[in-house]
């Protein structure tokens, strides 16, 4: 009849170790503990682990065991660090189609992200769901405050010309104030909001000059822009799965710009937020000054009036354009405004964008009185106020809407929290990335250096040679441990 197992606590195991270590005498603690030689030598060659685990857990568990979905539980954690820090409220349901996406890319197919996993994790790292606000808005006031305070030694010897700020905005490029398309003297027929997206991508100056608009859309060949000069009318469009600035693209635009400095050494200081699609690497004659996580609302120049101004401009136009459009047939039809129409009207709208806008909103970041930014931005408002009330009265809308919420309905269709969400993704990919190539043995690396050591050895010190194999039977098996661990990951 087979012995029956033995499972020892590890405070056994300690003990194990401890004698072992006074007397040397095996046999004797294989018959005391009752345990196979096999156990023995497991025991024997795992005592830092054990020792590292009897001081965490007290000494009182049979087995250590390893979290089965480490990895993702690492991830969401993270994820929710980064979210926190953007000040994006996140849900239970978010994190749990986070976790069953990350794990169907990770090969953890058997993986179910469910509301009992998601208790686990909150229960084990003490995680609470809150609205964020109050004392958090506070803290990222503390921080921009913080962070402007010491403004000039950031610039250093930057010329004022030479500062700069980039940023996206996302544009829902032919959208109404409401949900119809209208048609005279008839009822209004529902239809859902178009919610075809663009992304622009704007740099601008501290003395004011405007660099040339980035745009990015879904489509790679639209129809008409193969006619268009993009250079005559000052913009260049780009094009991303999901109409999103990526890191690919904002490194295509990044080194474009470099290139141009690069012949009369001009250097560049580039303010930016710290998204995933602007971790790159800055190139010869640009420098990166990140701005501090969730203070871009309150900091940064193109959230201060600059985008606001230059959606008055396009919001206005194109509601011109409508106007026109129903004064000629008698009906508004969205479907007849086309993207190239869209991309003409940007390049308009940002061209008249002030440059004093631009310089008073700089301000802030720059830490001097602001007094201008609110008139400048007011005569933008009102402009496109009255071209509202045209459009009501002429019931190409539905709604008294106001100004301010048409100006947001790109915000409130969660274009900024979808983006950020999405930037948050790609960024902790390539930190996970970057870590495995630290963390992953070189196992050719290691057994290289084995050999040279035994080859050397051999030659000048054979006594030791015993010595040098046994190490390389030991390095064998850990290296076999380490990568069944990371593929079993």
């Amino acid at each position: 009849m087979p012995q029956k197992k033995n499972t020892l606590e590890l405070r056994q195991k300690v003990e194990i170790i401890n004698e072992f270590e006074l007397t040397h005498d095996k046999a004797v603690i294989m018959s005391k503990y009752n345990i196979p030689q096999s156990s023995f030598y497991k025991i024997i060659n795992e005592k830092q682990k054990l020792l590292n685990d009897s001081v965490i857990s007290n000494g009182t568990q049979k087995r250590t065991s390893k979290c089965k979905f480490e990895m993702i539980n690492k991830y969401i954690l993270e994820f929710i660090e980064e979210c926190n820090s953007y000040g994006l409220n996140i849900s239970g349901q978010l994190l749990m189609q986070e976790a069953q996406s990350f794990a169907q890319q990770n090969g953890h197919t058997c993986f179910k992200g469910s509301s009992g996993w998601l208790d686990k994790l909150k229960k084990k790292h003490h995680l609470v769901f809150r609205k964020l606000h109050g004392e958090s808005a506070s803290a990222n006031t503390l921080t921009s405050s913080e962070y402007v305070s010491k403004i000039d030694s950031l610039i250093g010897d930057y010329l004022p010309e030479n500062i700069y700020n980039t940023d996206e905005t996302g544009l829902l490029w032919r959208t109404l104030p409401n949900k119809s398309i209208v048609k005279k003297n008839s009822k209004l027929k529902g239809s859902k909001r178009s919610k075809e997206r663009l992304t622009i991508l704007f740099f601008v100056s501290l003395t004011g000059e405007k660099r040339k608009p980035f745009i990015i859309g879904k489509s790679k060949y639209p129809r008409g822009l193969k006619n268009m000069n993009q250079d005559a009318i000052g913009v260049q469009y780009l094009n991303s799965d999901n109409a999103w600035m990526t890191k690919n693209l904002f490194q295509i635009i990044i080194e474009e710009w470099n290139t141009e400095l690069v012949p009369t050494d001009r250097k560049i200081l580039l303010f930016l937020d710290n998204v995933g699609s602007h971790n790159i690497t800055s190139p010869s004659n640009i420098t990166f000054q990140f701005l501090p996580p969730n203070t871009t609302a309150l900091i940064q120049p193109l959230d201060q009036g600059i985008i606001n101004s230059f959606k008055s401009h396009y919001k206005k136009l194109f509601l011109i354009r409508m106007l026109n459009q129903f004064k000629t047939t008698r009906e508004v039809n969205i479907k007849h405004f086309k993207l190239i129409d869209s991309i003409q009207l940007i390049s308009t709208a940002w061209t008249s964008v002030n440059k004093s806008t631009i310089v008073n909103c700089f301000n802030q970041l720059m830490n001097k009185k602001n007094d201008n930014t609110v008139e400048g931005e007011m005569k933008d408002k009102i402009a496109l106020e009255q071209i509202l009330n045209k459009c009501l009265e002429n019931n190409i809308i539905n709604n008294d809407i106001s100004v301010d919420e048409y100006l947001t309905i790109d915000v409130k269709n969660n274009y900024d929290r979808d983006y950020l969400i999405c930037n948050i993704r790609d960024k902790l990919a390539g930190d996970i990335k970057a870590q495995e190539a630290l963390t992953k043995p070189d196992i050719v690396k290691i057994m290289n250096h084995i050999q040279n050591l035994k080859t050397l050895t051999m030659k000048s010190l054979p006594m030791l040679t015993k010595d040098i194999l046994l190490l390389e039977t030991r390095v064998d098996e850990e290296l076999l441990k380490m990568n069944d661990n990371f593929m079993n990951e």
